[in-house]
């Protein structure tokens, strides 16, 4: 981090800074006061006697010190009923600084975030309940077809699985409010995308989602209704990453894998609770096509490209080594355009 000249840091003080109410305090090394100014009175605090200890004014900071690192930031710590404040902790000459910064916004916003996963959650409920017995077991009899009396049966389905690419990393080097920010707009591109094709969501698994085409009644084939949803999903992510321009200087994109072919499905009991189950081999070579596609890219297998009727001549085809396959795993790749 260079040394800011000094107009720099008036200004960043006087504009960047001002509407933060900022408070601060100096402490020797047994943690007493030896300063103390800034926003005190915004954030309703009396100002502490010279050589208090620092705990008796903020009891937050009990058993902080000595502290073990340089720094230490913690973030929307509670003041006041209606305050929050991120606190950074760092060594000086003399012992300790700290720094008040007003979260009160900030914590605002997590809470509104907390409030879409909520939203989100029952987006993905929503299509669960097709399968779900406390919202009806005819409904799912009418819907899926399934005999929920038989252990499961044999269809031919559709396997689409979509990953944010890189997230992980980029999670670890942002405020988790801002890494659950962009998760949540991530997601619901892609579970929007699945719903408006005619898509179940069957699993939203960290940074991706699984989506089951060939259970709801269409139309289209499976396979069709999966790139529909593919090519649905990355626009939608390229609007999110145009949004996101300038933010914070990453471009994420997603991956996606595609597979069709014959399962075996059924409910499971867990509890009383009951899910849909899918197991095949579609399952398992959508997961490694997804796992292989680069950023913005699609990849499908013989059985989707069988069946994918006009995006046949978007995709061209690759040969893919795949552990545990005797031979090449072939299967076709889409870019789009970035």
């Amino acid at each position: 981090m260079p040394d800011f000249p000094p107009p720099i840091v008036d200004y960043m003080c006087a504009h960047l800074w001002r509407d933060k109410r900022p408070a601060y305090f100096l402490m020797d090394r047994q943690g007493r006061v030896l300063d103390w100014g800034g926003a005190l009175d915004a954030l309703r605090m009396a100002p502490p006697k010279s050589g208090q200890d620092i705990a008796d004014t903020l009891l937050f900071m009990e058993g902080l010190l000595p502290l073990d690192e340089p720094s230490l930031r913690l973030q929307c710590v509670k003041m006041k009923p209606d305050i929050s404040v991120d606190a950074h902790l760092f060594r000086i000459p003399e012992g300790y600084g700290l720094l008040l910064v007003d979260a009160t916004c900030k914590e605002a916003d997590l809470a509104r975030f907390q409030q879409k996963a909520h939203e989100l959650l029952l987006l993905r409920e929503k299509h669960a309940k097709i399968i779900d017995k406390h919202l009806g077991k005819g409904l799912a009899e009418q819907v899926l077809g399934l005999d929920l009396r038989k252990p499961g049966e044999r269809r031919s389905i559709t396997i689409l699985l979509a990953d944010i690419r890189s997230f992980r990393p980029y999670a670890k080097r942002r405020d988790p409010w801002r890494a659950f920010q962009v998760l949540h707009g991530y997601l619901s591109a892609m579970i929007h995308a699945v719903v408006d094709e005619g898509g179940v969501v069957d699993k939203i698994i960290g940074d991706g989602v699984m989506a089951i085409f060939g259970i709801l009644p269409s139309s289209l084939s499976p396979a069709v209704q999966s790139l529909n949803t593919a090519s649905r999903i990355l626009e939608n992510i390229e609007s999110l990453v145009q949004e996101r321009a300038g933010m914070d200087g990453e471009r994420l994109h997603v991956g996606i894998g595609v597979a069709s072919g014959e399962v075996v499905m059924g409910i499971l009991a867990v509890g009383e609770r009951q899910t849909l189950n899918v197991i095949g081999d579609c399952v398992n070579v959508a997961t490694c096509l997804e796992n292989r596609a680069l950023p913005g890219q699609v990849i499908i297998d013989r059985a989707t490209f069988d069946g994918a009727g006009p995006f046949q001549k978007e995709f061209t085809p690759v040969q893919l080594d795949v552990e545990g396959m005797t031979g090449p795993l072939e299967a076709f790749a889409w870019e789009s355009a970035q």
